[in-house]
């Protein structure tokens, strides 16, 4: 849309909630067991798929910036 956030918004710091401090882990043990689900995906393709959409976040961040 074209709108300078600075201009039109304001943050009121006595109204900001602390970050949440719960790690992002999962086990799928239970799914597997009760459900005979098996990941499609391994780890180290997970890890590429998640750093390759990180990239493309940050570079259509860096081009909207422009």
């Amino acid at each position: 849309m074209g709108l300078d956030a600075e201009r039109y918004l304001r943050v009121e710091a006595s109204l900001l909630r602390a970050a949440e401090s719960t790690p992002n882990v999962g086990d799928p043990t239970k799914a597997r067991e009760q459900l005979g689900w098996e990941p499609q995906v391994g780890f180290d393709a997970l890890v590429e798929r998640m750093v390759q959409a990180d990239l493309r976040s940050l570079q259509g961040a860096a081009a909207a910036s422009l």
